[in-house]
């Protein structure tokens, strides 16, 4: 069976739908723009296959690991930032953490 993306780049969905390479993009509460996709896709074998090659490419190269990574940057990225906005200091709040 192939199924292929239809969603909002809002949130996680942001960082790995790629319109028109692994699913559709429509915008945040545009009903006919959904309802568009839904019916272009049911239309077109070819297209809805080729999307849902290339989600399952996009859900294959990703890992954990990397997932993590990228989600503890964008922690320490804000932390510091708030602490810095509240300190005047700008450093960094993790440094003295990996040396306990």
């Amino acid at each position: 069976m192939v199924r292929s993306v239809i969603a909002t780049p809002a949130g996680g969905v942001a960082d790995h739908l790629r319109d028109g390479v692994n699913g559709i993009a429509y915008p945040p509460f545009d009903v006919d723009a959904m309802a568009n996709a839904i019916v272009e896709l049911t239309l077109d074998y070819d297209r809805r296959r080729q999307l849902s090659e290339g989600a399952r490419r996009t859900a294959l190269a990703l890992d954990w690991e990397s997932e993590l990574d990228r989600l503890d940057a964008s922690y320490r990225a804000v932390l510091n930032r708030t602490h810095a906005a509240l300190s005047d200091q700008p450093t960094d709040i993790f440094e003295n953490v990996a040396a306990r």
